[in-house]
């Protein structure tokens, strides 16, 4: 908790900044625990500790128990010996300030309401998952168990667990029972005895437990967690009658969906949401631990690295809790590479120390830099609280969220800086990895993570309706320099304001940024998801007839609750009230705009399906655009996961496909979309194989609808209209990353974490050099010409060759081309040519015969980026022809650097072929490239996989070819 004394902002005599905050989670040495009693699926009582770990180890091998502290093999005769065993190993670490043990594993019970199902459960874990190894529900996320097992979250559900206490954890002076994650409404006991009440998904509860457990094996602890359909209404019932409503009251049928999240802090997408099934599940989602210690317990460092001349200036704010925490304390601090950079007696206020400006010269450092624009370096740092001891990785790197104004210019600038040196943000969304939590796995994290890394992104935003992700999320996202932008999670609604939910809130922020804040990924902090939006749009037109109160409600959270706690808990980040939002502009008045989402301030959500998106104009011009994106369907593997039934995977859709739709605009869309650009799927093919190509044509029409955007906004980096003040864009990040279950949504990476044509395309158009073209066309001005753009992120400009191709979609002889020399410019963007388009679509080429390729070389002739352009819808072009597209040969697999097994796969045609779609069976992995043109007799792409027992003959079998001539109906030539 945070005292009131100064805060660390007037304490360290810093601007006063913004950010927000994340739940505490266990130490990495916890976390390892965890993930083994997750993995083991059996009960162990493991201790952590601070020091002594020889002492420890030595005392577990002597009783075969593995140096990681996990028994395997703990039945009941073991527990008299394993506890004298643990009251032996404690006495051992007498002299270690901090340990625990871990109340995790698979013995516990859950049992409903009428106690009519009373199964083993899962500690960490949820009641879906619980309920499904029992056997008394199949897969929920099956045909349409989202609705069949809605049951579930309608009942009350009591978790129990006997567990032992050794002796001389009784006799510590500081005993508390530690939850890292309820989820959410719980009353918790203890050997009868009520010790808590819970009511926030994303708090740690610390409980001191201190005369109520008992010695011996005789402890019983109850954790009976109401129903969070049941509590969510009660709630928003309680505050309607004695004061007001609190919308939305409801959602679109679509969605399937249960009401008032916005009473439960709790994930709130688990009620459902228009990519989502409702699933709001009730378990302890994360560690339960039986934590006790002498004198202090170091709790979270909060940490901050400055740039001084030629050193870097380390700041550390040490959170520290105990009974009887003593004024002065002994602090110990040491950086991996440097050594021991602080050992000095440190004063304690208010349950914090703090320490300014420890120097650590530049030279024994590296730089942490985003991905793209140089290396990932971290280093350990330990710090030592009077034995009392915590690890963090850090990075050294400035962060600065820049609104400024330009000379001239209406509206003010809205980018990142990191060491100096202007990032342009390259990403996308992040949902939860899972509606069911218990299911994230650290391989899942890390995929996604990598994922992006590969892609080229730079920036993840994590949204707002979600959760502080966990750990490794931050850790992956450090390692891969992807920056993130982090919501508080608050989403799409308005929320109470009354004293018990923003005391609550408050807890929540201050303990979230305790945890995350250390990470050098970490960029800004914002308050909500499009909530100065939505009331700014009346999205709820019941409000306007009380419109200064729902405003008050609005700043009572976000300004005057949140934004103290974000400043003063860390200083050294920006703080947005919301997003979209006009930034400085939206606190001028009074952080809540008229208008959100300005082209000319702060950053904007763009959607918009009944225009065309592959046109580049129809986009917005703005500083930085934090969401937009397209639909498409799953690949027909991963829509195989969800059901067995054929039926279902058939075109026209099934009732599953409709079903699956959460969205209000629906398939119709989808289906209008895929018949504009393409025509449909082949009538002649067969339901399922028409479902299979419809599946794909969505996905191409998603992929060009991003890549025109982000292009578009890429080329309106370094360009700004001095009449209307629009351009300078420096930061795309698409909607949405990931998927939370197997549906059509505006992902680019599917539930099993195969890749969609959308994230392919991602790594060319978000890469450091791109070279575009486009169709400008306009009557006035009148311009009718192909412009083609080179942009640059590198730091020195470098000359380059830029070639257009002219081929004619039947023959790979070029029709035409031209070739000239540029000077690529420093981190800009750059018309390189521009050219009439009767001066290049001119006999025997034609919009319906023609496209064009724009290639981009260095000086020794290695390619650089490549691209195409074509000047007529698909279904309109007539000079198609069956490329007979096959697979020539594959070599390998060669071992890459982190593990995985790449090979080489040629690809031959005898035409030109565009999205060309290549898919490798059950084999889990992604190509290289994928869903390109093959302009080219053969292309070389590489396949990356995991799987350790694949050969290349094998892949070679099972890599199928979806050839666009093959997916439509051609159109025919007229006469």
């Amino acid at each position: 908790m945070t005292g009131s004394g100064q805060s660390i902002a007037q304490s360290l005599q810093l601007p006063s900044a913004t950010v927000p905050l994340f739940g505490h989670s266990p130490t990495e040495k916890h976390k390892e625990e965890s993930e083994l009693t997750r993995n083991k699926g059996t009960r162990r009582i493991p201790i952590r500790k601070t020091r002594a770990a020889a002492i420890t180890a030595a005392a577990l091998r002597s009783t075969n128990v593995p140096s990681s502290g996990v028994r395997t093999d703990l039945s009941p005769s073991s527990y008299g010996k394993m506890t004298l065993i643990l009251a032996y190993v404690l006495v051992m670490l007498s002299r270690a300030q901090s340990h625990s043990v871990l109340l995790d594993g698979d013995d516990w019970k859950v049992t409903n309401a009428n106690r009519s199902i009373s199964i083993s459960a899962r500690v960490p874990g949820g009641i879906y998952s619980d309920l499904h190894r029992a056997g008394i529900i199949s897969e929920p996320y099956y045909r349409f168990n989202d609705m069949l097992q809605r049951w579930v979250c309608y009942d009350d559900w009591t978790w129990t667990s006997k567990f032992t206490v050794p002796v001389a954890v009784l006799a510590s002076p500081n005993l508390n029972l530690v939850f890292h994650g309820i989820d959410t409404a719980a009353n918790i006991s203890l050997n009868g005895r009520k010790i808590l009440t819970t009511d926030n998904m994303f708090l740690r509860y610390v409980v001191d437990v201190r005369g109520v457990l008992n010695e011996g094996d005789n402890n019983n602890l109850t954790v009976a967690i109401q129903s969070p359909i049941f509590y969510s209404l009660m709630k928003f019932s309680e505050f309607y009658q004695n004061n007001y409503t609190v919308y939305p009251t409801s959602h679109p049928a679509s969605q399937n969906g249960e009401e008032h999240a916005n009473f439960i802090r709790k994930m709130q997408s688990s009620f459902s949401w228009d990519w989502g099934p409702a699933f709001p599940s009730s378990g302890i989602w994360k560690s339960v631990e039986l934590e006790y210690y002498d004198k202090i317990l170091l709790r979270d460092v909060v940490i901050g690295t400055q740039e001084n001349g030629d050193q870097w200036n380390v700041t550390l704010v040490i959170y520290v809790e105990g009974n009887q925490v003593p004024p002065q304390v002994s602090v110990k601090v040491d950086l991996e590479t440097v050594g021991q950079i602080f050992n000095r007696n440190m004063p304690v206020e208010d349950g914090r120390v703090t320490i300014s400006n420890i120097a650590v010269d530049e030279r024994k450092v590296h730089r942490w830099w985003p991905n793209g624009y140089g290396d990932q370096v971290l280093y350990q740092l330990h710090v030592d609280v009077e034995g009392s001891s915590k690890n963090v990785r850090i990075g050294f790197r400035t962060i600065e969220l820049v609104q400024n104004t330009m000379p001239g210019i209406i509206g003010l600038n809205f980018f990142f800086k990191v060491n100096g040196w202007p990032i342009y943000a390259k990403g996308s969304n992040l949902i939860p990895l899972d509606v069911l939590l218990e299911r994230v796995t650290s391989a899942k994290i890390r995929s996604l993570m990598l994922s992006s890394k590969e892609a080229n992104m730079n920036m993840l935003r994590i949204w707002g309706g979600g959760i502080y992700e966990l750990d490794e999320v931050y850790e992956a996202a450090d390692e891969y320099g992807i920056l993130i932008w982090q919501d508080l999670m608050f989403a799409c609604a308005l929320y109470p304001s009354n004293k018990e939910f923003l005391d609550s809130v408050s807890e929540e922020v201050r303990q979230n940024i305790r945890r995350l804040q250390h990470h050098p990924s970490l960029a800004l902090w914002a308050g909500n998801n499009e909530n100065e939006m939505a009331i700014a749009s009346f999205w709820w037109p019941q409000t306007m007839f009380h419109l200064t109160r729902y405003k008050d409600d609005y700043r009572t959270l976000y300004v005057h609750t949140i934004k103290p706690i974000v400043e003063e808990t860390d200083p050294f980040r920006s703080y947005l009230v919301s997003s979209p939002t006009n930034g400085l502009q939206s606190e001028k008045e009074d952080y809540l705009s008229s208008s959100p989402g300005s082209n000319l301030y702060g950053d904007v959500h763009f959607y918009n399906y009944l225009m065309d998106s592959w046109k580049p104009n129809n986009f917005p011009t703005s500083r930085f655009v934090s969401e937009f994106g397209f639909q498409s369907f799953p690949s027909l593997r991963t829509w195989s996961q969800a059901t067995d039934n054929l039926n279902d995977l058939v075109f026209p859709l099934s009732e599953l496909a409709n079903h699956r739709q959460h969205s209000s605009v629906g398939n119709a869309n989808i289906e209008r979309k895929v018949y504009t650009k393409f025509n449909g799927p082949k009538v002649s093919l067969g339901p399922q194989e028409q479902f299979r190509i419809f599946c794909y044509l969505t996905q191409i029409h998603q992929a060009v609808s991003v890549k025109t955007a982000v292009e578009k906004f890429r080329r309106d980096r370094s360009q700004i209209d001095s009449s209307s003040g629009e351009g300078h864009n420096m930061g795309a990040l698409y909607w949405q990353l990931n998927d939370i279950w197997q549906a059509p949504t505006w992902a680019s990476i599917e539930y099993d974490g195969t890749w969609k044509m959308l994230h392919n395309y991602a790594k060319n158009f978000f890469s450091s050099l791109l070279i575009t073209a486009h169709h400008e066309h306009s009557l006035w001005p009148y311009r009718n010409d192909i412009s083609v753009w080179i942009i640059s992120e590198f730091e020195t400009p470098i000359p380059v060759n830029i070639t257009l191709v002219l081929y004619s979609f039947d023959s790979f002889v070029p029709v035409r081309s031209l070739s000239l020399k540029k000077d690529l410019c420093s981190d800009c963007s750059m018309e390189a040519v521009s050219i009439k388009v009767d001066d290049l679509f001119n006999e025997p080429c034609t919009f319906v015969t023609c496209f064009l390729i724009v290639l981009m070389r260095d000086s020794k002739d290695e390619l650089l980026s490549d691209n195409w352009l074509i000047l007529e819808v698909p279904k309109k072009i007539t000079s198609i022809v069956d490329a007979d597209v096959r697979i020539n040969k594959v070599l390998g697999p060669n071992r890459t650097d982190d593990g995985r097994y790449e090979f080489s796969v040629e690809v031959r045609g005898n035409a030109p072929a565009p999205f060309t779609w290549l898919e490798a069976g059950d084999v889990k992995g992604h190509f290289s490239d994928n869903g390109f043109f093959l302009y080219e007799p053969k292309k070389t792409v590489s396949f990356i996989t995991v799987s350790s027992n694949v050969t290349a003959a094998q892949l070679a079998k099972k890599i199928f070819v979806v050839q666009y001539s093959h997916a439509v109906d051609l159109p025919k030539a007229e006469a």
